[in-house]
């Protein structure tokens, strides 16, 4: 309830927060910067990295292609048809998941291993143990598991769920404040997975057999099939998912708020329940997404009114 409670707590800073309002006339967004940032920061670390990175020349291509379509958007006029409105607003959201994939792809560029002996250690001296070895063992009950493993499962549909529910309000504003948020989450997430890679329990710790037969099975052939290797501290799945149910509480109908926050405390408790993450890398991305919910909102209207003022 702690968690639960804290969501509702940054929500309501709603107030005291300037939200921005919609933008009618050409020129960039605040997430348009926030993906200019993070894509630079990847293509610096392709070119370091170029002889060593696999597909290093189309990683490079695509990052200064996707570059010059940023700096382009200065120019592009403002979308008349809904569709079009969703992608240019929607846009950096999109570049979340190949930008997963990319960071497993480069971050043995600038380190060269694992920090997975530092993370256990933390886990050790401030659990005095490792919950992503023994949670399951110690609560052994199969109903628990499977909704554990379903809200895991379905981490990927929050940020829809809750950006679709805005656009078709029409509160335009309000979801480009989520683009801002939750993009800038993410991609702080990913210069810590580039810098300062983690392979995480998943891979390190004898596999976690989680009681359930439905939603546990799933899981681990959806990480089988898509997961990056080196990207577990801090638990982008915790951050991104706090982030999202912070901005549910701050702009969606409530029982949409509620439904978010109960898949995103299953998220938090279920990544080391499930042997994915060890039990700090959740804490962190349940730290970084209080944060950034309170501070998100704040970077957006910031970067809203400088550009505002630039144009």
């Amino acid at each position: 309830m702690a968690v639960a409670e804290a969501f509702v707590m940054a929500g309501e800073s709603e107030a005291t927060t300037d939200l921005g309002s919609s933008r009618v006339a050409p020129g960039y967004l605040p997430a348009d910067l926030v993906a200019m940032v993070f894509a630079a920061f990847d293509l610096i670390i392709i070119g370091i990295g170029f002889r060593r990175v696999e597909h290093a020349p189309w990683l490079a291509l695509g990052f200064a292609a996707y570059l010059a379509v940023l700096i382009s958007l200065r120019w592009l006029p403002p979308p008349r048809w809904r569709l079009f409105r969703f992608l240019r607003d929607a846009h950096a959201l999109f570049a979340i998941g190949p930008a997963y994939a990319v960071a497993g792809m480069i971050n043995q560029v600038v380190p060269s291993g694992y920090f997975d002996d530092a993370v256990i250690g933390w886990d050790r001296a401030l659990f005095g143990g490792h919950p992503n070895a023994d949670l399951a063992a110690r609560l052994p009950w199969a109903p628990l598991s499977e909704f554990l493993h379903l809200s895991y499962w379905l981490y990927l549909w929050l940020l829809p769920l809750l950006g679709f529910t805005l656009y078709l309000m029409r509160r335009y504003d309000r979801f480009r404040i989520v683009a801002t948020t939750v993009s800038a989450t993410f991609f702080l997430c990913q210069f810590v997975f580039v810098l300062f890679p983690v392979e995480g329990p998943y891979y390190t710790f004898p596999h976690v057999n989680a009681p359930g037969s439905i939603f546990p099975p799933l899981v681990y052939g959806t990480l089988e099939r898509g997961a990056a290797i080196g990207t577990a501290f801090p638990s982008s799945h915790c951050a991104t998912a706090t982030v999202v149910a912070i901005s549910a509480w701050r702009f969606a109908p409530r029982p949409l708020a509620v439904l978010i926050t109960i898949l995103t405390c299953g998220i938090v408790f279920g990544t080391v329940y499930g042997g994915f993450h060890y039990a700090i890398d959740a804490l962190v991305g349940l730290a970084l997404g209080l944060t950034m919910g309170k501070l998100g909102p704040v970077l957006h209207a910031r970067l809203d009114a400088a550009l505002r003022r630039a144009r």
